[in-house]
């Protein structure tokens, strides 16, 4: 169903520019394109998730098949070299140069990391420990995204006056101390204190969006500007993949290694929070 959406968004865009597009895109342009960066790439960021996600492609654990790894490490350090070389290069690489880029792209990817970690752990937390059904975990999970909802306007309100990073460090350490706050709780707590988590959760990472936005974009050459709004998505989008996969990993391994579910569960809300405080730290570098 993705796939076709996007197939008939593709359809709709080129219907209504098509006659700007065919005056746009001339041979000349079409030879110069750096199809071999995008390739190179393409084939990196599809490597580095099938090696995130790798026990329904290979039957190895995730994360621990270096069948997978190499190849991932070739083709992003053959992007690079490949980069390096060109005059008009896909990725121009001195875009990484930009201070406030870099530490809001991974600032957003950590961000990602976080929601995505939580929207994986939580659901089998509330069936494994508050043995609930699957619907009652999916009304209970709207807590979040409606705490989300609440914030993000109020966070681009609050960079647009005092800069990025005072709505980066609370956000994130808001969104800390809550993943702290599930990593402490008993098996025996009452399910509203994991539902005030959730929306506390849900409000820090909505305090932190638009900040993040706004910081990795302000100090970019507009004419680099669409380039860099590119690549702050897909790193955004790894710290997507990576949150389910680290996430798992971590819970598998305390599954394996304590007696009690709810060990393996604290192990892996710790593993999430330490990640996540990397972003308070990245708050504080960034330039308002």
């Amino acid at each position: 169903p993705v796939l076709l959406v996007g197939l008939l968004a593709l359809l709709a865009v080129w219907r209504q520019h098509s006659k700007e597009y065919k005056r746009a895109v001339q041979a000349d342009f079409l030879r110069a394109f750096d199809w071999g960066g995008v390739l190179l790439l393409s084939g990196a960021t599809i490597m580095l998730v099938f090696y995130a996600s790798s026990r329904p492609i290979t039957g190895v654990k995730a994360l621990q098949d270096w069948r997978l790894l190499a190849p991932t490490l070739l083709l992003f350090g053959g992007f690079i070299l490949w980069e390096k070389q060109r005059a008009n290069p896909f990725v121009a690489l001195n875009i990484f140069s930009y201070r406030n880029f870099c530490l809001s792209a991974f600032g957003a990817g950590i961000r990602k990391f976080s929601m995505i970690s939580i929207a994986f752990l939580i659901p089998l937390y509330l069936t494994d420990i508050h043995a609930l059904k699957a619907d009652t975990v999916g009304l209970i999970m709207t807590l979040h995204a409606a705490a989300l909802l609440a914030t993000m306007r109020v966070g681009g309100q609050l960079a647009d006056r005092w800069g990025s990073r005072w709505p980066v460090i609370v956000g994130s350490s808001v969104q800390v101390g809550v993943i702290g706050h599930f990593a402490l709780l008993p098996d025996t707590a009452p399910l509203g204190w994991v539902m005030a988590g959730l929306a506390g959760h849900g409000l820090g990472a909505g305090l932190t969006l638009a900040a993040l936005d706004r910081a990795s974009i302000n100090t970019i050459p507009r004419e680099q500007r669409g380039m860099a709004a590119g690549l702050y998505s897909m790193i955004r989008f790894g710290g997507t993949v990576l949150g389910v996969a680290l996430g798992g990993v971590v819970l598998q391994y305390g599954l394996e290694r304590y007696a009690e579910a709810s060990q393996a569960y604290q192990l892996a809300f710790w593993f999430v929070a330490g990640v996540v405080s990397l972003s308070v730290i990245i708050g504080w570098r960034l330039e308002s």
